[in-house]
């Protein structure tokens, strides 16, 4: 505004420049809705020095709403803002309807001192305070659609809006009226947007529901459902009812047909009944069919099958529901037709059984066939030695399936990088000669013959069952794609640092397109025209992995329709991840002087000073020491040794004494000896935990350990009242084989059935040992070690848990220092139990 003109008048330059300022500021805070509102009000008050406000009609039209002012003078700007968000009808606001519906500027002059009577209060009080001469109302339209207006004020001292002013106000208005249509599109773009998110995420929330409650009306069905691809008839869903009835799990069903757990004419039947309701694509009724199941043996079900199509009317699968009728149609049949049913049931379970792996096959006719021999002697027709052999016959098999099952756990543990390596030296020749002695029978049941070539004198420092147990995979794979009167040859020679045992057979060979599937775990390759996959999978897939455990491989020839040739090569010296050994310059420290009639212990600390004064102290109670500096050291001499009891150490170079009491404990050799921890690290419960009969902390009193040691040392003469084990187990089969250890061992057995009469029991029995199941229901084993040591009475007795269950971090925090040692089920045979047993015992009698 130059000096010349009035206040509030503006020249042509100024209002190119205005309108320019004000275009390039609206663009800018576009997308900033409030932002873009204020600034409008902002550039045109700056613009024209008058009161400006922006007004938004509702997209209704019937509203309108002052959203953003702007003076310089804060006072009145604080005096108007009273005002901004609170609408109003378009009908009562005055002028403003014509503005809007009329798309014109309004300018109404103003006498601040003659008001009209009907004028709204807060108006009047504002125009007269402030002195307000003139209002223009100025539309802002954005093309065919009204925004809202500006409303500007125009005070005393002011001149008068003239034509150009009211031009420069329209100008300014319509592009405030584009940037206010744009960010309001923007931000109704971004609400649709967000409604939209929000309407797919609920939508996806009750679809997630709606699948939930089908899952779990299939799963509770008690009739076996099913779905199959319509492609290839593989299975790619069953319900429990199914797993219960076929006695497979979904797991073991999933990808497969009927042709992998069927006997070949049922699943012919099987499948021409599926392609059937596929192909006529309507529901087929099959009032009986016959299914071989592998624990309930032939069942009798009445299946329904329909198609279900795609969005093109093509099939893609094929949904069944299967009811198990065989209760009801034996009780229907007469006493002929039941029998002629049985004999087809029994075909039919041969033919299963036929058609089942080598590794399965072998042990489950080996159980049934010796136990139900055993069952039917009712006229002992077999002598004891019979009797013996068939028993041993059943256990033997029965080690073979639990062996299939800890294929699968090694395979977990490796893939953990929780998998030890025992290494130990291994005789080869010797090595060779037990492989050949466990499968040369399988190999004559098909006139394979077995040709070995090895030095005896060849060894290597390896983990002695790993390698057996690799060589038997090679070996029982060879065997099993050898076909009958083929020849197998199994040669071991060194290469330098390496030993290579190699195993040839003249089998049916690989294809080339099939090797990069050998190792694979649950991969199996086609065994030829008519035979059956045999086997778990995993058997190439552990022996790659402890292959490479060891720092070695397994090398691959094959030539198809000529044979193969499996090389396990092994280093002579396998490094160890897990297990340390004595290096060869570090010679233990013995005492100067030893007497042989005096019992040993073993020093376990790598500060000479602690282990001398620890020395002297044992020396002068009656006992002689040995000295070990490490925890490797501490592992050897301990076997080698056999020390009446052990002082150890946690703070140890290489393995600490925490290590190095977990492998004691887990060592059969040395799992009875003592371990007495003396360090200065204070965590008594840890160590009580991991297996130490005993925990003092540095400094330690010399008289004080004496006397717990003398305890240890197995001269004082064992009491001889019976000693009362509490089994406490909710499964009577595990009551009645515990008994069974250990009576004969000379324990008094006690047996409870739950967790709540074990406590009970414990209580007014006060046993001298219990055995404790976790999983049991009601109070669990958890619950009865918690009330056991919370009462003064019980709290001394020892606990230790026998369970199947995988323990978890947090079971093993709930156990810490609460329970004397944790055996897995089928871990530890029933003389290492009894053994252990009496161990413990001995040492609290002592």
């Amino acid at each position: 505004m130059s000096s010349g003109e009035p206040e509030g008048q503006i020249d042509d330059a100024g209002r190119l420049a205005a309108i320019a300022a004000a275009s390039a500021a609206f663009s800018d805070a576009v997308p900033d809705m409030e932002a873009l509102l204020a600034i409008v009000a902002e550039q045109i008050s700056r613009t024209t020095g008058d009161f400006c406000s922006v007004v938004l009609l509702s997209r209704d039209g019937r509203q309108i709403e002052p959203v953003a002012a702007f003076h310089p003078d804060p006072a009145v700007l604080q005096d108007a803002a009273q005002r901004l968000g609170v609408p109003m009808e378009l009908d009562a606001a005055g002028p403003w309807k014509t503005v809007l519906t009329e798309r014109r500027p309004v300018v109404i002059d103003i006498d601040p001192d003659h008001l009209p009577a009907n004028m709204a209060p807060h108006q009047a009080r504002h125009i007269s305070k402030w002195r307000i001469r003139q209002a223009a109302m100025i539309p802002m339209v954005a093309g065919d659609r009204v925004v809202g207006g500006l409303n500007l004020n125009r005070m005393e001292g002011s001149a008068p809006l003239g034509e150009d002013d009211l031009k420069l106000l329209e100008s300014l208005a319509t592009r405030a009226a584009r940037a206010i249509a744009i960010a309001q599109l923007m931000r109704e773009q971004r609400m649709t947007a967000s409604e939209l998110e929000t309407n797919v995420a609920e939508r996806t929330r009750e679809l997630s529901a709606t699948s939930q409650f089908l899952d779990s009306m299939i799963e509770n069905i008690p009739n076996m459902i099913f779905v199959k691809d319509a492609k290839e008839l593989r299975f790619v869903r069953i319900n429990h009812a199914g797993e219960e009835l076929l006695g497979f799990s979904r797991d073991e069903l999933m990808g497969k047909n009927d042709f992998d757990f069927f006997p070949a004419d049922q699943a012919e039947l099987f499948v021409a009944a599926d392609r059937a309701t596929l192909r006529n694509r309507r529901l087929v009724d099959i009032p009986e069919e016959t299914i071989q199941t592998r624990n309930k043996g032939a069942r009798t079900l009445h299946t329904q099958k329909i198609p279900i199509l795609d969005a093109a009317g093509e099939p893609s699968f094929l949904l069944g529901i299967s009811e198990d009728i065989t209760e009801a149609r034996i009780v229907q049949e007469a006493l002929l037709q039941a029998q002629a049913e049985a004999e087809r049931a029994n075909k039919a379970k041969s033919q299963f059984l036929a058609s089942m792996s080598h590794e399965l096959r072998t042990p489950l006719n080996a159980i049934l066939g010796f136990s139900e021999l055993l069952s039917d002697d009712t006229s002992d027709k077999f002598d004891k030695g019979t009797r013996r052999r068939f028993l041993d016959q059943i256990h033997t098999s029965g080690q073979h399936l639990l062996q299939l099952i800890n294929d699968i756990l090694d395979l977990s543990k490796v893939e953990a990088g929780q998998m030890e390596l025992h290494l130990q030296s291994v005789e080869l020749g010797e090595l060779v000669q037990e492989v050949r002695a466990s499968i040369e029978p399988l190999a004559r049941s098909k006139a394979i013959v077995l040709n070995t070539e090895s030095s005896r004198e060849l060894s290597l420092i390896a983990d002695s069952a790993k390698v057996k147990q690799m060589l038997l995979n090679l070996v029982s794979n060879a065997i099993k794609f050898t076909p009958s009167g083929g020849r197998i040859d199994i040669r071991v020679r060194r290469l330098e640092s390496w030993v290579e045992i190699a195993v040839s057979d003249s089998g049916i060979g690989i294809a080339k397109e099939d090797l990069g599937r050998l190792f694979a775990e649950f991969q199996q390759l086609d065994a030829g025209p008519g035979r059956q996959q045999e086997g778990t999978g995993l058997g190439l897939a552990l022996t790659k992995r402890f292959a490479e455990l060891h720092g070695g491989q397994v090398i691959v020839e094959s030539e198809l329709g000529k044979g193969s040739t499996f090389t396990l090569r092994l280093p002579l010296q396998t490094p160890a991840p897990r297990v340390s050994r004595v290096p060869a310059s570090v010679a233990p420290l013995h005492v100067a002087s030893i007497d042989l009639d005096r019992p040993l212990v073993l020093v376990v600390d790598d500060n000479p000073q602690a282990a001398e004064i620890l020395s002297r102290h044992l020396e002068a109670g009656g006992f002689r020491t040995e000295v070990a500096r490490t925890g490797s050291e501490a592992l050897s001499m301990a076997g080698e040794l056999k020390p009446v009891a052990i002082t150890l150490d946690i703070l140890l170079p290489e393995v600490d004494g925490w290590e190095v009491m977990s492998r004691l404990k887990a060592d059969p050799a040395t799992r009875d000896i003592p371990v007495v921890v003396v360090s200065v690290v204070d965590k008594p419960l840890l160590g009580r935990a991991l297996g130490a009969f005993d925990y003092f902390v540095k400094p330690v009193d010399g008289k004080a350990l004496l006397s717990r040691l003398s305890r240890y040392t197995f001269t004082t003469k064992v009491k001889s009242e019976p000693v009362q084990v509490l089994v406490v187990d909710d499964e009577k089969a595990n009551l009645d084989m515990l008994e069974a250890l250990l009576k004969p061992a000379g324990f008094g057995v006690l047996k409870a059935g739950s967790g709540q009469e074990g406590i009970d029991m414990a209580r007014s029995e006060m046993p001298s040992l219990i055995l404790l199941d976790l999983m049991m229901p009601g109070l669990s084993g958890f619950d009865v070690v918690e009330a056991l040591r919370g009462e003064e009475a019980t709290r001394s007795i020892p606990i230790m848990v026998l369970t199947a269950k995988t323990l978890t971090e947090d079971d093993k925090r709930a156990l810490n220092g609460q329970v004397a040692a944790i055996f897995q089920r089928n871990s530890m045979a029933g003389a290492e139990l009894t053994g252990w047993l009496q161990g413990i015992v001995a040492h609290r009698r002592n």
